[in-house]
């Protein structure tokens, strides 16, 4: 039997671009940066950060002081990528829950959202707004004890 050196070369050529086309498939989703970067931060700050909020105080207290920031509280029917939903002492004991929404859309379960926050549930950690402890937390009934304020 007779190898044909050139047959050969192809072939070695088509699986290294075989094999290098499934590895680029298999990369993991891109988040905008490190988790390494920046400072660990708490929801509150996160969120001042990013609309230059003046205020200070636990999570639960900005459901008072939004509204002197500018925002406008919102029913749950009129929610928008980018309002802010607050949570009070119940969704974390001592101090509230402040996040953005990130999606909104629906589930298998009904209407789900994603909020963008720091110090919160979500994976990956990624840096954003200086801090980098920032996650995107999906869920399916988050949102029904939140209260959402747009500006």
């Amino acid at each position: 039997m007779r190898i044909n050196r050139n047959a050969v070369r192809r072939w070695g050529l088509l699986l290294a671009v075989v094999a290098a086309v499934n590895t680029l498939t298999t990369v993991a989703p891109v988040v905008p940066a490190q988790a390494a970067d920046g400072a660990y931060c708490e929801c509150v700050k996160y969120v001042k950060t990013r609309y230059a909020l003046t205020h200070i105080g636990d999570a639960f207290l900005w459901e008072t002081y939004l509204p002197q920031e500018g925002f406008t509280k919102m029913s749950v029917t009129t929610v928008r990528v980018g309002d802010i939903a607050v949570w009070d002492r119940t969704e974390e004991p001592q101090v509230g829950h402040i996040a953005i929404v990130q999606a909104i859309y629906g589930s298998s379960q009904g209407l789900a959202m994603t909020f963008r926050g720091a110090h919160q549930r979500g994976t990956p950690q990624f840096t954003h707004n200086g801090c980098n402890n920032v996650t995107d937390w999906v869920s399916s009934s988050a949102w029904s004890t939140a209260a959402f304020f747009h500006r």
